[in-house]
Formats: structure tokens, C-alpha cells, sequence
């Protein structure tokens, strides 16, 4: 696509697999700015199997995040955590997936 390549993970891949490089510091301690993640099986709207895993999410404002995900108090909310951030309470999310693989820069 035009948004640049990044490396196969050295694991199998399936065709829907998604590169994404990290950026802030929210995770840091877990995830570095500037490192790659990768996931595929996006989850539109997430499912229970995502509970308590580090996900990439999709909110309904836009922003995708690096966050683990906790289920909400309203339906397709999720309460979202990360290693140096204060959480996100009750947060619309329309898509998540789960990281699947971490490489360093």
C-alpha cells in the first residue's frame, strides 16, 4: 500500500496482518516510541477474548491507541489501561485486535 512496508514478523503471518509504529510514550516500559507492532483478526466490535489483552483500539473519535482493554460499564465501552497513563473510563470502541507480535527498533 502507500503507507510503507515494514519487515515480516519471524513468525506466520496471515494476509490480514497490519504494521503499526509506536509513537508517545503511554506504554513505555511495555512498548517503546518508535518500535513496530503488528496485528491481524481485527475484532469490529470487540469481543471478551480481547478482555485484559494488549490491543490496538479504534475509538469511535478517531484515535487508534496502544492499550490493554477492560470492559466498560455501557455496552461497546471499554475502560482502557496503559503502563504511564492515568486510564481511559468508559471509552466507545469500534474496532480492537490484539498485538501479536513486538519488534524493537
Amino acid at each position: 500500500g502507500p503507507y510503507g512496508e515494514a519487515d515480516m514478523p519471524p513468525k506466520d503471518a496471515s494476509p490480514s496482518l497490519v504494521a503499526v509504529i509506536v509513537q508517545g510514550e503511554s506504554m513505555s516500559g511495555v512498548l517503546e516510541d518508535g518500535w513496530t507492532v503488528y496485528y491481524d483478526n481485527r475484532r469490529d466490535p470487540p469481543d471478551e477474548t480481547l478482555h485484559g489483552k494488549l490491543c490496538i483500539v479504534g475509538l469511535r473519535d478517531g484515535r487508534v491507541l496502544i492499550k490493554k482493554l477492560y470492559p466498560g460499564r455501557k455496552r461497546q465501552h471499554y475502560d482502557l489501561h496503559s503502563a504511564n497513563a492515568p486510564p481511559l473510563l468508559d471509552q466507545h470502541v469500534d474496532c480492537a485486535a490484539r498485538i501479536t507480535w513486538i519488534a524493537p527498533k
